[in-house]
């Protein structure tokens, strides 16, 4: 076969094979570098990197921890020989540094190091930071560990090659409940110093890091120079729209310091999120995960350490093309070039039209109106079968979703390329059935090719009125992609019509006094019709080869670029949107977003469907021919389509294994590899007497328990859990709705006095309380905490809470608003403004948080209210988060016990996994009324 007749096979072949090259590479170039050898690795060293890894992530270690205190360590262990052994290189333990708000007060222990500069401004330093806490229920390979060994390598490389401007690391601590180390940070002088910061951060479990947002275009050019970079301006303004709700430092040093910057994280795998499968052996793609952060680190940070400071500030569009480039220009750019194309494609469409109109006449009724409308006297609904179809698309797209979600509502958990494929699917063979004759199509009979130019000019109008909303109401980066679709849809409509313009024929025209045998659908038999219809066999005139030259320049200006961009998209959004829907998030949001993805695949093809060239009739390429056309392609993707909706929907592994449990069929949503997230509590109610009486300081008294088990997660399978936990069984359960979380239920029963948690150390609180004032009234003590309160005027009381190995404490307030408070002895390191909490319209807060940096710290609260009652009504707690098998190896006496946790991680099923419901794991609380 000649190359001129090999470019004449099928359209379907050509269209078929644009697609499966724009995924594969996408899919291809979406997954790891592969490791470089010790020796160019650009002054980092990724096995000693991996080895502090291991150190750091060995067990949980939550900033209310002991853990965290020999990660603590460890670090300044690896950090102060750097400083000892270079004099530009400075580590500051900040132990002085405190944050409050309005509801919380932090004493923070952050690690700070400062490598100076060769430039003399010492004013226009980088900042890098990472939290070298985790939580409670997970290791923190990913959550944060592999930022944290990144900036130690980074340290030692600009410890022997410095920057021109200097670096500042904040090895910050107690992220996970609040951002409070970043808030900290904040008040240190050397926050003074910095104006640019790259944020690190990790929301999955490995797998290539993304570039989530920044804040301009000077930190953002910074990513011209990491050699596989990963990003697009959608997730920032899917955080800036709420639909991302996950909170990083990213926001405290843009918003609270005023900085440029970058949050650059982990993002794919959510289901092993702050769950115990965020550790090392599970982290996706392993050290070579931890080398795209490294890689990234390096070569971002070393730009930014490099940067002139005179580059202006601007909004920037940025997305990656298949790992190798950021394409990123200024978002005012884009505006322009959106205003341009939005005055010249009608300007241009109007030009031909007249021209066609003057240019060919038809008998008495000439003009471009009876040309696209009329044919022999019939009507012809090419103009209308495009909108029929998208209506339809639109329709049924949200039709399948709703069958996912009333069939087996979470199976995208698990499934999210078999449930967007199902989209895919749909999206073609509605597009097929109704910008075609439906007859013919079937057939395998091509139709008329000016059937492509009417579609594809239907296109660019779609396109077009799309681009003039965002460009009107919704000037955003993340329309870059309706910019892309209405550009090439335009070129390609251009090229068909100066084509037109220059053959002065007219193509409808040409097919309908065709000389062939083909019949059309519209035309009634006669007494000559031949029984069996004979197609042609593509004769290879010079008036096909010249239309077939002219649809596949079309159909590649057309369809490519805008296939590669949602490609792009769809894979990032099939790696993160899927699996936050067990935290609680809307379900239909996802199956919006993957229809969207899937209708914007399809609709560049729309135009070519209908119009697929005729093939050359050679004799050997029969069969290859008959498999590759138009009618094949659509009975493969219509059982493609069967199969899939079967899978998800839960029929096929009905069918399959109908005396199966179901969490084995085939398509349940939730496996080991995906688990389902399920977030655990545990409440402990001290109920004593001294609630209606009154107590001195020594006075023993005894107490009762009430202790609650809560386990928040999906209804239906979380209801498929709790009777497996033995403290549930033959008890009461009572499940209501998440008032936080709207798609979830929080399931709770009496736990028992067997599995009460422990405190890990006995403090004695009789006789230990110098602080306390004479005429302070207890307000509860007991082996958790104690407390007290004392008035200090008509709106004003002091309150000493004090936790049993424990630096985490709250009070609660349940009919009484609180207008200022501090924590006395604290205000020398409060953020300024913060020293107090003045109330908005008269509204105060009813919830105060106080961490501690050291064990058993006594916090002494001065609390101003609103309109103080009478009697106020209220809590006291402390919260603990260290339990047994979370401290394998720690020889250091203390024996912290959660037996309500231990009891749910032995007893879940392998489709489950535990995680934090809040900021402890134990809260242990005792009301008041004084």
């Amino acid at each position: 076969m000649h190359l001129w007749q090999l470019m004449r096979l099928r359209g379907t072949t050509a269209a078929v094979t644009i697609y499966l090259l724009g995924f594969i590479a996408v899919l291809k170039t979406n997954e790891l570098p592969s490791l470089p050898q010790p020796n160019n690795q650009h002054g980092l060293n990724l096995s000693i990197a991996w080895q502090d890894l291991h150190a750091i992530a060995a067990r949980p270690h939550p900033f209310n921890s002991h853990a965290n205190d020999l990660v603590h360590a460890y670090l300044l262990e690896r950090l102060n020989p750097i400083a000892a052994a270079y004099s530009h290189v400075h580590v500051v333990d900040d132990r002085v540094s405190n944050a409050s708000d309005e509801q919380s007060y932090f004493e923070g222990s952050n690690i700070l190091v400062k490598v100076d500069g060769t430039a003399q401004d010492l004013h226009d330093a980088v900042l890098f930071s990472a939290h070298y806490d985790s939580v409670s229920t997970a290791s923190g390979a990913t959550d944060d560990g592999m930022a944290i060994v990144s900036m130690l390598q980074m340290v030692e490389k600009l410890a022997k090659t410095r920057g021109k401007r200097t670096a500042i690391f904040n090895f910050n601590n107690g992220e996970e409940d609040g951002l409070n180390g970043a808030r900290v940070f904040l008040e240190h002088p050397w926050s003074n110093l910095t104006g640019t910061f790259l944020n690190l951060e990790g929301a999955g479990f490995g797998s290539r890091p993304i570039l989530f947002r920044g804040t301009s275009t000077k930190p953002l050019r910074a990513f011209y120079h990491v050699p596989h970079p990963h990003g697009t301006i959608l997730a920032a303004d899917a955080f800036s729209a709420g639909v991302i709700r996950s909170r990083t430092d990213y926001s405290v040093y843009a918003q609270g310091g005023g900085m440029q910057g970058l949050d650059f994280a982990f993002y794919r795998g959510r289901s092993y999120y702050h769950t115990k499968y965020d550790a090392i052996p599970f982290i996706q793609g392993g050290v070579r995960a931890l080398w795209g952060m490294m890689e990234t680190l390096d070569a971002a940070g070393c730009a930014l350490l490099d940067q002139d400071n005179s580059e202006p500030s601007e909004d920037v569009v940025y997305f990656d093309l298949f790992g190798q480039l950021m394409v990123m220009f200024p978002l005012a750019t884009m505006q322009t070039f959106n205003i341009i194309l939005l005055v010249t494609v009608p300007v241009v469409t109007t030009g031909f039209f007249v021209w066609r109109h003057l240019a060919v006449t038809r008998g008495s009724r000439a003009g471009i109106l009876y040309r696209v409308w009329w044919g022999k006297g019939k009507p012809k609904f090419d103009w209308i079968r495009f909108w029929i179809g998208l209506v339809v698309v639109v329709t049924s797209q949200a039709g399948l979703a709703l069958l996912h979600l009333k069939s087996n509502k979470y199976v995208v958990y698990s499934s999210p390329y078999v449930v967007i494929g199902s989209a895919i699917f749909l999206a073609y063979l509605i597009f097929s059935l109704f910008v075609t004759s439906s007859l013919a199509f079937l057939r395998g009979h091509p139709l008329s090719t000016s059937s492509s130019q009417t579609l594809l000019l239907q296109l660019l109008v779609l396109y077009y009125l799309i681009l003039l909303v965002t460009t009107l109401f919704v000037p955003i980066g993340g329309t870059y992609l309706f910019t892309a679709f209405a550009a090439c849809a335009f070129l390609g409509w251009l090229v068909g019509s100066v084509d037109g313009v220059l053959n002065n024929h007219d193509q409808e025209h040409q097919n309908e006094t065709s000389t062939t045998d083909e019949p059309r659908e519209d035309q009634q038999p006669i007494e000559s019709t031949p029984l069996i219809p004979r197609f042609s066999s593509g004769n290879n005139t010079e008036g096909d080869g010249h239309q077939m030259v002219i649809w596949h320049i079309q159909l590649l200006l057309v369809v490519p670029i805008p296939v590669i961009l949602v490609s792009h998209i769809g894979v990032i959004i099939l790696g993160s949107m899927p699996q936050g829907i067990v935290d609680g998030g809307p379900v239909w949001i996802v199956y919006a977003g993957l229809s969207l993805i899937a209708t914007l695949l399809i609709l560049p093809l729309v135009p070519f469907i209908p119009s697929y060239p005729r093939a050359v009739a050679l004799p050997p390429a029969c069969s290859f021919q008959h498999a590759n056309s138009p009618k094949t392609l659509f009975q493969v993707v219509s059982v493609a389509f069967v199969i899939s909706v079967a899978y998800t929907s839960g029929l096929l592994g009905m069918l399959l294994s109908p005396t199966s449990i179901p969490s084995t069929r085939h398509g349940f949503p939730f496996s080991i590899d995906s688990p389902m997230k399920v977030f655990f509590q545990q409440k402990v109610e001290i109920i004593a007497p001294w609630l209606t009486q009154e107590v001195d300081d020594t006075t023993s008294v005894k107490f009762e328990t009430r202790s609650t088990t809560y386990l928040t997660g999906l209804p239906y399978y979380l209801k498929m859990i709790v009777p497996a936990l033995p403290s549930a069984v033959n008890n009461r359960v009572e499940c209501i709705g998440d008032n936080d979380r709207k798609e979830l239920v929080r399931c709770s029963w009496s736990s028992g006095d067997n599995i009460l948690p422990s405190p890990g150390k006995n403090i004695s609180f009789y006789g230990n309380s110098a602080g306390i004032a004479q005429h302070a009234r207890v307000l509860t003590r007991n082996p958790w905490l104690q407390s007290s309160i004392q008035i200090l005027s008509s709106n004003t009381r002091r309150i000493w809470i004090q936790g049993s190995n424990t630096r985490a404490c709250r009070v609660y307030f349940d009919n009484a608003e609180v207008d200022k408070w501090s924590v006395v002895d604290g205000r020398s390191g409060v953020q300024q403004g913060y020293e107090g909490y003045e109330t908005k319209r008269g509204e105060g807060t009813k919830e105060l948080r106080v961490w501690s940096r050291t064990w058993d710290r006594e916090f002494v609260i001065d609390v101003s209210f609103v309109e103080p009652p009478q009697k106020i009504r209220g809590r006291v707690a402390c919260g603990w988060s260290e339990y047994e098998s979370g401290r394998v190896g720690l020889n250091d006496g203390i024996e912290s016990k959660i037996p309500a946790y231990e009891e749910a991680l032995r007893f879940l099923p392998r489709w489950a996994t535990l995680t934090k419901l809040t900021d402890g794991l134990v809260e242990v609380w005792s009301t008041f009324e004084v």
